[in-house]
Formats: structure tokens, sequence, C-alpha cells
């Protein structure tokens, strides 16, 4: 009798949570067309630049050249692209990507790193990517773009992956 009224409190539990998950009729951010207008309305122009790709060290050869660059044949290279929001119409075909994303990350890609962070000591390679450029969100005037990250220990790392997207590159899990 106990387990049969414990089975029964779980499952009226579970059916009051289940009835929050519904949108009962409100908008939710993010579910209709109104994501594909904003990632349209985001203005941008940012120069990409990552530096040190490559390594002549076969122990800590770095990350390959993005196909998405142009890059110099010297080890290490340097790659370099631009990305303009909304995307041109001979623009490369993950300009529009990289806009949508742009667009709905774009406060935390931009956002400053706390000061205070901590990190783990970790080395990712001998990559830096600079960021530069302007962007204009809906209803906001143009901020300036000046954003920097490297491979030299976790928090960098992770900053840099969040900002491959920009260039064309997955962003990192």
């Amino acid at each position: 009798m106990i387990r049969f009224a414990m089975i029964a409190i779980c499952l009226a539990c579970v059916s009051i949570g289940a009835a929050g998950c519904g949108n009962s009729g409100k908008h939710v951010p993010g579910t209709d067309s109104s994501t594909a207008r904003q990632d349209d309305a985001i203005e941008a122009t940012l120069d990409i630049r990552i530096t040190n790709i490559g390594s002549r060290n076969r122990d800590m050869p770095g990350m390959n050249p993005p196909s998405t660059m142009a890059c110099t044949r010297s080890i290490p290279a340097t790659c370099t692209t631009e990305l303009v929001c909304p995307k041109a119409s001979d623009a490369p075909p993950w300009h529009a990507k990289s806009c949508a994303y742009l667009a709905k990350k774009s406060q935390d890609l931009l956002a400053k790193p706390a000061a205070d962070q901590v990190c783990t000591e970790l080395y990712g390679g001998p990559e830096v990517v600079h960021v530069t450029g302007t962007v204009k969100l809906p209803g906001k005037a143009a901020q300036p773009v000046d954003i920097s990250a490297g491979r030299n220990n976790g928090c960098e790392i992770a900053r840099f992956d969040k900002l491959a997207p920009l260039w064309g590159q997955s962003a990192a899990a």
C-alpha cells in the first residue's frame, strides 16, 4: 500500500511539472520566424585574423588552416577573412550561418572576460585570433569590436572556440 501511495505521489508531481512545460499561448523567444528577421537585422563588418597557425614542432602541430580563410603559405601561417552581415549575395554560404550565430550570441561573444576568472592551465596551441570591426544590433547604436583570444589556457581556448563560427568553423562542444 505504501508503495502504491509513493507511485501515485510521483505521478502527481510529474504531471504537475509537465503542465508547466507548454507555452500556454505565450510567445517564447526564438520559437518562430522572428529569429530569422532578427538575424537579418544585425549589421556587422568584422575583420578576422588568426596568427601562428601550424607549427614546426611535431609534438605540438597546432590547428590546421581554416578552409574558409585566405592563408599565407608560411609556417606558421596567418589567415584572414571578412564577415559582413547581412551577407552579400556573392558571399560564401557560411556567411549566413556566421551572421545568424553572431545575432544569437553577440552579447556573449562581445562581453569582456571577467578579470578574476579562474582558468585551467591547459595549452591548446600557439594560435591567436583577433576580431575587429563594428556590430550594430537592432535598436542599438553600432559598437566597436576588438576581441583577441589565444589558446594558452582553458579560458582562452573556450573563448577562441566560441568565436570559431564567425569564420565558418564549427563551435566546439
